[in-house]
């Protein structure tokens, strides 16, 4: 089922038979919120094609076209599971030199992700998003400035509108 156009100022039948009324539309695919933005424009070259969403070790939503901005330089090393941020990996590496060795990659942590085209998960139904949508993580913490959104559930058997800002 493909997403409804944004900006739909009436009710809309949701996910099984719920019906919520909105203000602006946003897209939601499991714990994944799409909030969408009009008149973003990105360069073509620093779009990321077939992009993993995803929170943590599980399997990834994946996003046709991804564009991110922003966020924190951070080193993460695939073997420990460590993050670190550049001045405490410069700690690190004054106290143990042969840190520099091991298998730390230089990675950006809470930027801002937008996506737009098809996006996929095993678990749920394939979404379209029309245009460019700011990508949000749906969590249990309220976001006062967002309060004024109704999900739109594709997948979900309750719509919820607690959101918090999507990292990398």
């Amino acid at each position: 089922m493909n997403t409804p156009t944004p900006y739909t100022r009436a009710s809309l039948a949701v996910g099984r038979g719920e019906v919520v009324q909105q203000n602006e539309t946003f897209i939601r695919q499991g714990e994944w919120l799409f909030v969408p933005v009009p008149g973003l424009v990105v360069e073509a070259k620093r779009i990321l094609r077939d992009e993993p969403v995803r929170r943590r070790a599980v399997e990834s939503h994946v996003v046709e076209e991804v564009f991110r901005t922003g966020g924190e330089a951070v080193y993460f090393s695939e073997t420990t599971r460590r993050v670190l941020t550049v001045p405490q990996f410069r700690k690190l590496l004054r106290q143990r030199p042969a840190a520099v060795k091991e298998d730390w990659r230089i990675r950006q942590r809470d930027m801002t992700a937008y996506g737009r085209g098809t996006v996929r998960h095993p678990e749920h139904r394939t979404v379209t998003l029309h245009g460019w949508h700011r990508i949000l993580m749906h969590t249990n913490a309220p976001a006062q400035s967002l309060t004024h959104l109704a999900p739109l559930d594709y997948t979900a058997k309750t719509p919820a509108g607690l959101l918090r800002e999507a990292g990398g």
